[in-house]
């Protein structure tokens, strides 16, 4: 019994080390410095606030001090850079709170510009990897982990300059900027304060300025069969589709100089579905055929007068009503059902407008073309349903709160994006509008996905500007390379993003002919490959093969190494302790044992008599 109870000093020597350096990163407060500007009737001038994170045993809340307060738009892009950062480094942030607090001499501009910030000091407090207090970063974060511009870089490298500070990394594609009409090259105007300053594209290239530990390494994908043989179908439906319809219109001699262009329109379309089928780009053929079949069917009904509002009607609440009662449980499921979803909304709220026509003119035939392709490009997609996949828990509570997470970062981009640009974005604005009343009717799905539509738009219009043409290549081929690792990322999880990467591949497909075009499809996929982050997993099904286990990131074998390292440091002290222990206890047990007592000492005292 004694021997085991002198086991429990080695064993506690032993682990308390690890267990203060596991515990290190939910004990400490951890701090960066940030760049901001603040705004006076007169001028706009650069400060330096103080970002502070401590995290703590929780349920994956996020709480934000701010002195002087800010705007509530900071709030949500910390929360956003806060999942950002966890899921960049795959991290189950679920079992812990995290409490950010900005703190400025004064009142200082709020919005998403301390996004890529925030993002690198919680993945740096979560991997308990120091960073350097003489680097600062200034720009948003978005999906994938992309860092994107933001206004006053003069400004913050002044305020950084001032600061003594010897590096501030800004955004790619931001390096040259306008102050009175002069272009100022932010390099050199660094240099002139004694700053180093660097572009960086994403959180990847950033982390390592600032540790001088890469987290990851570039990640190809492969396209997930499953995937391959749906779309491929699909876009089989679509092309035959599209030939027998000109089969039929190239029997018909149309007379107007808009039917004639929309023929021949329609079979430039077909051509380019065949030869993206050919090249298997299955999803930019589905989508050159779905052009080309609504072109054709404009013409049919123009020459034929042949329209039957109520019949679609009929096809759009019975296609409705089945799709309501059909089961979502994966991420594919809930992609299908927003695309389908959307589909069916534009051809009814499309069909809607025709019944308040009277006179049936071109425009009227043309959107009755548009509503009976949409409805059959919605009854392909429905093929996506029912594909294996990693389970998530789509409960009504779970996708509202999607809904709200992602409307709360669309409606922040947008705000955003109009301070850049000074002017309302028309389509951003109703996109956002019918995400509102998605919500309202309940309709939390497609909320998400329009939400998620409106932010990317916001970010392209915003990562956009002052970039030039000769630019767009290298962002493009950036952004591209980035999607690529998301995709792959997402396939070690089980999951394949069916939209993220149609996006992707049709983004591909238009870069050379129309790259501001691709631009905006690139961050329709960025947003749509990440769904996952918004929901809950469900426990993976017993017929699921077993997936291989992920590497360790560097990082992560650092810390292992570390914690082995201070075990073992734990557990020698722990014998030395008890050896010396145990020396001592024998030494003091064998002086005992030397002193005999004598005589008189043994002898029991008597007590003397009177």
């Amino acid at each position: 019994m004694k021997k085991r109870t002198l086991l429990f000093p080695i064993i506690f020597l032993a682990l308390f080390p690890v267990l203060s350096f596991s515990t290190k990163a939910v004990l400490e407060t951890n701090h960066m410095y940030l760049l901001a500007v603040k705004e006076t009737a007169e001028e706009t001038t650069g400060v330096i606030a103080d970002l502070f994170l401590r995290i703590t045993p929780g349920n994956g809340r996020v709480y934000i001090e701010t002195f002087p307060l800010t705007k509530y738009d900071t709030q949500i892009s910390t929360r956003f850079a806060r999942d950002i950062a966890c899921d960049f480094i795959d991290f189950d942030c679920s079992k812990y709170d995290f409490f950010y607090t900005i703190k400025a001499d004064s009142a200082i501009i709020g919005g998403p510009s301390a996004g890529a910030a925030i993002a690198i000091l919680t993945i740096s407090s979560l991997l308990e990897i120091p960073i350097k207090e003489s680097v600062a970063i200034t720009g948003t974060i978005n999906s994938g982990g992309i860092i994107g511009p933001v206004s006053g870089l003069i400004e913050k490298i002044d305020a950084a300059a001032e600061k003594n500070l010897t590096t501030v990394l800004i955004p790619q594609g931001t390096g040259k900027t306008s102050l009175a009409k002069l272009e100022i090259d932010l390099t050199e105007y660094g240099k002139e304060k004694n700053i180093t300053v660097k572009e960086v594209f994403d959180i990847n290239e950033a982390f390592a300025l600032f540790t001088g530990t890469k987290l990851k390494e570039k990640k190809e994908f492969s396209i997930d069969p499953n995937y391959k043989k749906t779309m491929s179908y699909l876009a089989q439906l679509l092309c035959n589709r599209s030939k027998s319809l000109l089969d039929q219109i190239s029997k018909l001699e149309p007379q107007t100089k808009s039917l004639k262009k929309a023929k021949k329109k329609a079979v430039e379309l077909y051509e380019k579905g065949i030869k993206a089928k050919q090249d298997r780009l299955f999803y930019s053929a589905a989508s050159y055929c779905f052009g080309s079949n609504v072109k054709s069917r404009f013409v049919l009904l123009s020459l034929k007068k042949d329209v039957n509002l109520t019949k679609l009607e009929e096809e759009i609440e019975k296609f409705d009503n089945s799709l309501n009662k059909t089961a979502i449980k994966t991420i594919t499921d809930l992609e299908s059902y927003m695309v389908v979803k959307e589909r069916l909304f534009e051809a009814r709220k499309t069909l809607d407008e025709l019944s308040a026509i009277e006179l049936q003119d071109e425009d009227f035939f043309y959107d009755a073309a548009y509503v009976t392709e949409r409805i059959y490009s919605a009854a392909t997609w429905h093929q996506f349903f029912g594909k294996p996949g990693m389970e998530f828990i789509f409960k009504e509570g779970a996708l509202k709160e999607g809904c709200l997470k992602r409307l709360g970062e669309a409606e922040e981009r947008y705000q955003y994006a109009k301070l850049f640009l000074g002017e309302e974005l028309t389509s951003t604005k109703e996109e956002l509008d019918q995400a509102y009343s998605d919500l309202d009717n309940g309709e939390y799905t497609l909320c998400m996905f329009r939400a998620t539509k409106a932010k990317a738009e916001a970010d392209v219009v915003i990562n956009m500007i002052g970039v030039h043409k000769e630019q767009l290549d290298s962002l493009l081929k950036s952004k591209l390379s980035i999607i690529q690792r998301v995709i792959a990322e997402q396939q070690e999880k089980g999951i394949f993003p069916i939209l993220g990467y149609s996006y992707y591949e049709y983004a591909s497909s238009l870069k050379e002919e129309e790259p501001f075009l691709a631009a905006l499809y690139l961050e329709y996929a960025l947003e749509l490959s990440n769904l996952d982050i918004y929901f809950p997993s469900a426990k993976q099904p017993e017929t699921e093969p077993e997936k291989k286990e992920k590497p360790l990131t560097e990082a992560q074998k650092k810390v292992i190494y570390i914690h082995i390292i201070i075990f073992f440091c734990g557990f020698a002290a722990g014998i030395i302790v008890l050896t010396l222990f145990t020396r001592i206890k024998t030494k003091t047990k064998k002086e005992k044992m030397s002193i005999k007592p004598t005589r008189a000492s043994r002898r029991s005292p008597r007590r003397k008599k009177r």
